[in-house]
């Protein structure tokens, strides 16, 4: 018999015992054991040697009763019809089986009082562990299998099951929270997972660290481990092949994956985080990073950022008194607005109500989250906003004669091009007009005239008063999309237009900014540029979707979004000089954002950014979409079709003008017919003059 110690180990361990078997024990000592395959009774059911058992006997069942076994589907080598009995011969030993193991359970004569048939969607407390069965495609040979999520000492562990790649399903597989440990086959037979196959899932599903199975056993059953090794290495993806009979720390794996190396002076404390987008995901991540227990709400389940919280709520996020009781409920010690600038009046009225420090007044939400309020007192400061054409919902023949063409109608409180639209002519006027105010929830939109000229824009820091410009740079959008909002295709910093903005427009922002009594947080204000004049056309008073902030904490060495977590939970955003740190001109450096639109389909393939991590030019690679995810119509137009936003510091305008082409040159997406789903980028070399 081999010989195993997993029990002398300490801490959460995951000890591999041969097939898809593993057994995982608790940080207090109690055992669950999902497959176990201990005998040889494969062999005289297929009858050849192609399933003869290839690996020594690791584990005598009749002496071997973990607290939980949970055998995924009836084959047998998962549920062990020698063995299982044996396993369940002690009281002690409870059993969750797909319901294709009764008729075995029946006539096994296992006592069925400590037994449970599960289906996908029923949740267990048992021991020391949580049990979510989650779906399972095993194909017509096994249509009742599942696979299982299981949580112990905080960590959670994805035993895929016997399934087929089925990339639509990774909202459920992450929908209970982060994965850090993702167990799946590569023996790519009978309906399974295949190694390509598994690192697809892996890089979908984004956990610490992977472990393969289902290969080694049976020399008719496939699983080439040196190809899934080199694969997982090609993606820079974290696995771990574990040799039979080894055991495994689970906390080891999650160290391996994550710099965690913050200061965690907030260890325990609750922040509730409002938005659940991916662009929320980094400041939940962060936020976990310190210590911090994040509380992420939103009325979508399957929001991203969820994924990574450490507890998830469908409350949303303009239901301000569901917010309010689930922070009493929770006994949070702070609450943060994530990016969504719709949510920024929510956050002000939770705040205000349990007396936690909030970067906003309501009169500064008054001014900055409706873009009528806004562009009016701009107006009274000096900043010019975009030229407007008086109309209301009653559209008057007078008013709607009196606009000049083309037009952009938007709603006054939404942004990211939802609900805005282009109008050439007065044909598709009511249209505009209709979907901006099925995208408002004040039901106000504004007329403006349609700029066809340079965009930029302008990102401030704020801390105990003092105002700062950290970045000005200039923006790209695509053209590509007649009509519909002109989405960003990337920035270069610092704006070629930097100097004259701080001699004409600059001073007259921070007298409006100090006026009505701004005094920390982080605004952006966006602005075309069009002969010699700047016209302010949005603003948000909040981390924004294009991620300034990782550029600012690349170049400058402070991280707005873990000020913004401090002052949530202390009033203050800590020791930091703003005026000593903060450098517009970036030190000399050249810096981008480079988005990548997507046409609407399904991605079936994503090439490019295989050797991202290894390329010192990118300092952060912010990926939305993956393969097997839909891009619907309804997306087009709107930064939901974005497939990533890449950031690059460079020392130099040519450097930065090659690593960007570079990039557009090699990034490939394909649908499922094999068609090309990207739209063009802009022209790096010509955006900075070279």
């Amino acid at each position: 018999m081999f010989d195993i110690n997993y029990k002398e180990i300490k801490g959460t361990t995951i000890t591999s015992i041969g097939q898809a078997g593993f057994i995982i024990k608790s940080n207090a000592g109690q055992t669950l054991c999902i497959d176990p395959y201990l005998s040889d009774c494969v062999l005289p059911i297929e009858g050849n040697d192609g399933y003869k058992r290839m690996l020594p006997f690791i584990i005598n069942p009749a002496d071997f009763h973990p607290d939980v076994l949970i055998t995924t589907h009836f084959h047998r080598d998962h549920f062990d019809i020698d063995s299982v009995p044996l396993m369940m011969s002690d009281s002690s030993t409870h059993l969750f089986a797909a319901h294709d193991c009764e008729n075995d359970v029946k006539r096994l004569k296992i006592d069925n009082s400590r037994v449970d048939f599960v289906s996908p969607g029923q949740s267990f407390d048992v021991s020391d562990f949580h049990l979510d069965f989650i779906n399972c495609d095993h194909g017509d040979g096994a249509p009742l299998a599942v696979g299982v999520i299981i949580t112990v000492d905080g960590k959670r562990i994805l035993e895929t099951g016997d399934t087929c790649l089925r990339l639509d399903r990774i909202n459920e597989y992450t929908s209970y929270g982060p994965i850090d440990v993702l167990i799946a086959p590569i023996n790519g037979m009978y309906g399974n997972l295949s190694e390509n196959d598994c690192v697809k899932l892996s890089a979908s599903v984004r956990p610490s660290i992977t472990i393969p199975c289902h290969y080694g056993m049976f020399s008719g059953q496939g699983g080439d481990i040196g190809l899934f090794r080199n694969l997982m290495i090609s993606k820079k993806l974290k696995y771990n092949i574990m040799t039979y009979g080894e055991s495994f720390v689970i906390s080891e794996a999650s160290a391996q994956s994550e710099e965690k190396h913050m200061n965690r002076e907030f260890e325990g404390k609750k922040l509730l985080i409002l938005g659940g987008n991916p662009e929320t995901s980094a400041l939940v991540r962060l936020a976990n990073d310190m210590g911090i227990k994040t509380i992420v709400a939103s009325g979508r389940h399957t929001d991203d950022a969820k994924k990574y919280a450490w507890k998830a709520s469908d409350i949303d996020g303009m239901d301000v008194p569901g917010l309010i009781a689930l922070a009493k409920d929770e006994n949070v010690d702070g609450v943060l607005v994530g990016v969504a600038d719709i949510l920024v009046p929510s956050y002000c009225k939770v705040c205000d109500a349990l007396g936690f420090p909030c970067y906003a007044t309501q009169q500064i939400v008054d001014v900055f989250s409706f873009k009528d309020v806004f562009k009016s007192t701009c107006e009274r400061y000096g900043i010019h906003g975009i030229p407007e054409y008086y109309l209301d919902a009653e559209m008057r023949p007078e008013d709607v004669a009196k606009i000049k063409y083309p037009v952009m109608v938007k709603p006054v409180d939404n942004g990211g091009g939802v609900g805005m639209t282009v109008v050439y002519d007065e044909s598709g006027l009511n249209e505009a007009v209709e979907i901006a105010l099925n995208a408002s929830h004040k039901k106000r939109f504004i007329v403006e005239r349609y700029m066809q000229c340079e965009d930029m824009g302008m990102y401030y820091t704020f801390k105990d008063g003092v105002c700062s410009a950290s970045c000005i740079y200039d923006r790209y959008t695509t053209d590509e999309q007649p009509g519909l909002s002109r989405v960003c295709l990337g920035g270069t910093y610092p704006s070629k237009h930097l100097d004259e903005y701080f001699n004409r427009m600059h001073n007259n922002a921070i007298r409006m900014f100090r006026e009505i009594g701004i005094r920390n947080g982080v605004l952006m204000l966006s602005a075309f540029y069009e002969n010699g004049e700047f016209y302010v056309y949005d603003t948000g008073f909040r981390l924004q979707g294009e991620a300034p902030h990782f550029i600012i904490k690349a170049i400058q060495g402070f991280d707005q979004r873990e000020m913004l977590i401090r002052f949530a939970l202390t009033g203050n955003e800590g020791n930091l000089d703003l005026e000593k740190a903060d450098d517009t001109y970036l030190r000399g450096k050249f810096a981008a954002t480079l988005w990548f639109l997507l046409k609407k389909g399904k991605v079936a393939e994503i090439h490019g950014f295989e050797k991202i991590a290894d390329d010192k030019r990118v300092i952060e690679n912010i990926q939305r979409i993956y393969e097997g995810m839909e891009i619907p119509e309804e997306w087009i137009g709107t930064e939901k079709q974005v497939l990533t936003r890449m950031y690059f510091v460079c020392d130099s305008k040519k450097a930065l003008a090659d690593a960007i082409t570079e990039y557009q040159n090699k990034v490939k997406v394909f649908d499922e017919s094999g068609d090309n789903m990207l739209l063009s980028g802009f022209d790096a070399y010509k955006a900075l003059n070279i």
